[in-house]
Parts: structure tokens; C-alpha cells; sequence
């Protein structure tokens, strides 16, 4: 019992590590694109989508990180119905 203690643990570490740069990588990217045409709301969808599939997957034995992954999720769907709408009514 000790030893998958210890395992979760790290795989832990290392996936709040992966969520930890997935986050730079957003901020960097909506801060790189703010400016251009093509903002990086799609993007930023793209990984809260992604981030969420992910942790939805490998959430195993904790409760709430179905629920933040849903949230991720549902945060996801909306920046990118928000972006969609927001080019429509621009045209």
C-alpha cells in the first residue's frame, strides 16, 4: 500500500507539473496573439478542452478532479462558442 502511495504521488506531481505548463503555454500563447487577427481564444479552448479529456481520463480515485475537469471542459466550449460569436457579429 505504501509503495502505490508513493507511485500516485509522483504520477501526481508530474501531472500537476504537465498542467502547470500547459498553463504557460496558454498565457504565452493568448499574450503572443492578442494583437493578430486570429486571437488565441481557439487555442486557449483547445488546451482547457484537452486539459479536461485528459484529467477526466486519469482521474482515477479523486472525486473532485472529475469535477474540475468538467469545469475545464464546459470553460473550454465556452471561450470558443464566446470567440465564434464575437467574429460573427464583427462581420
Amino acid at each position: 500500500m505504501k509503495t502505490a502511495k508513493l507511485v500516485i504521488g509522483i504520477i501526481s506531481i508530474i501531472l500537476s507539473l504537465f498542467v502547470l505548463f500547459q498553463s504557460c503555454v496558454v498565457g504565452i500563447v493568448a499574450f503572443t496573439t492578442r494583437s493578430s487577427p486570429g486571437n488565441g481564444v481557439f487555442v486557449a479552448a483547445g488546451f482547457y478542452i484537452a486539459g479536461g479529456i485528459i484529467a477526466f481520463l486519469l482521474a482515477g480515485g479523486y472525486v473532485d478532479l472529475y469535477i474540475w475537469s468538467v469545469l475545464s471542459i464546459i470553460f473550454g466550449a465556452i471561450f470558443a462558442i464566446w470567440d465564434t460569436k464575437k467574429e460573427l457579429t464583427s462581420q
